[in-house]
């Protein structure tokens, strides 16, 4: 299986698809920097506009006229017109403002390094957290050594991601004094900044993608853009490698990504076996539908049949989430089944492929009424927010 990752420019957004045999299978849009926006990854030195005591939150001002939402510690207080050091850890959503955090981090691709301003808020002491997809004991106590070798920094706490299992020391240590300097950077600076500076730019959703996959994750990563290339190409392993496509032929031409991005636009997905998938959004939640259609014509054994229709929903559903960037509460009502092991099979299968996304995502339960209950990390955007890359 050919695994790509492409990187072009469409009307000033930088767009980033992984495919699997020249098939979309995770979508990512950078729009371009506009002045009233704040931005996942940013550091702002805010300044306080207000503070609702009886939810335990405040309101920061990080730009002027631009503010975000900081959820308060208990015990935590803020002052109207303090300037407190904040980063932006989720987007604007539709109504909703950005949500804010007092915790610092620099992500990296083996690598979280993370501190608080206000060492109330954080562990006075080094600490060392392994990520939960790592779940044999043996490797977790030798990397749990390694993390303890780097943490001798009071205040910080340096998370162990998935990757870092496949990675040399070489690369681990490199990539700590990195994001060490970043961090060390973004603190002295502090002390000689006013009030709304931003104290250190996005990394950019593409990046932070491409840093969360597996090293050597895709057989080749295409680009057409000189800027992205450059960029790309400081961060990546040695065992990597990127291509500057410079054909004639359109690099979004050949994967066809302007048809298949189109798609994600549509309530409507097809199956191979014939069933189909309804989804829809509301501002509260997404409803996602599985229907047979024609998936059961000539069919006997219906429960067969249904059960089978389910996984393939199943595998596609979790594709569509990350395609079209659902994020929130998801139902999922699925053909119901007679037989209860095929209902605790089609939630694995759902489990492990929502495992395969980098954004975290978590299958509750099927609840009384029969629908499938599961929550996804809101990041970024849904498609739906871009509607320029819908073909007409």
């Amino acid at each position: 299986m050919n695994h790509s990752f492409i990187i072009t420019e469409h009307k000033h957004h930088f767009i980033g698809a992984s495919m699997e045999d020249n098939k979309l299978q995770d979508l990512l849009i950078e729009e371009p920097r506009k002045e009233n926006e704040l931005y996942v990854g940013e550091v702002y030195l805010g300044c306080v506009q207000r503070v609702l005591t009886n939810i335990r939150a405040a309101f920061i001002e990080c730009k002027p006229g631009v503010t975000g939402y900081l959820a308060l510690k208990e015990g935590q207080r803020l002052k109207v017109g303090e300037e407190v050091m904040v980063q932006v850890a989720k987007a604007k959503v539709r109504s909703k403002q950005p949500v804010l955090r007092q915790r610092i981090e620099m992500v990296g691709r083996f690598l979280i390094l993370y501190f608080y301003d206000d060492a109330s808020l954080g562990k006075t002491e080094p600490a060392v957290q392994i990520s939960q997809k790592i779940t044999k004991d043996s490797l977790r106590q030798e990397l749990r050594k390694i993390g303890e070798k780097q943490m001798t920094i009071p205040g910080m706490t340096v998370i162990l991601r998935t990757s870092i299992q496949y990675a040399k020391p070489e690369w681990v240590q490199a990539e700590f004094e990195l994001l060490y300097k970043k961090l060390e950077t973004i603190r002295k600076n502090k002390d000689y900044r006013v009030k709304f500076s931003l104290l250190s730019p996005r990394q950019g959703d593409i990046k932070n993608y491409l840093l969360s996959q597996k090293p050597g994750n895709f057989h080749e990563i295409l680009t057409d853009s000189k800027e992205v290339y450059d960029e790309i190409s400081s961060y990546l392993l040695p065992e990597e490698k990127i291509t500057f496509y410079e054909d004639s032929y359109p690099l979004e031409a050949k994967y066809s990504l302007k048809h298949q991005i189109s798609k994600a636009f549509s309530s409507h997905v097809w199956l191979k076996s014939g069933g189909s998938l309804m989804i829809e959004g509301t501002e509260a939640l997404w409803v996602i539908d599985v229907n047979t259609q024609k998936a059961v014509l000539g069919k006997k054994d219906k429960e067969e049949t249904f059960f089978k229709l389910n996984q393939e929903a199943a595998i596609e559903i979790a594709k569509q989430i990350r395609i079209r960037e659902l994020s929130g509460i998801i139902l999922i009502d699925f053909i119901g089944m007679d037989q209860p092991e095929h209902e605790r099979e089609l939630l694995r299968i759902l489990k492990e492929e929502c495992s395969k996304d980098p954004v975290q995502t978590t299958v509750v339960d099927i609840t009384k009424l029969g629908l499938v209950e599961m929550t996804r990390m809101k990041l970024r955007k849904p498609i739906v927010s871009y509607p320029f890359l819908k073909e007409d």
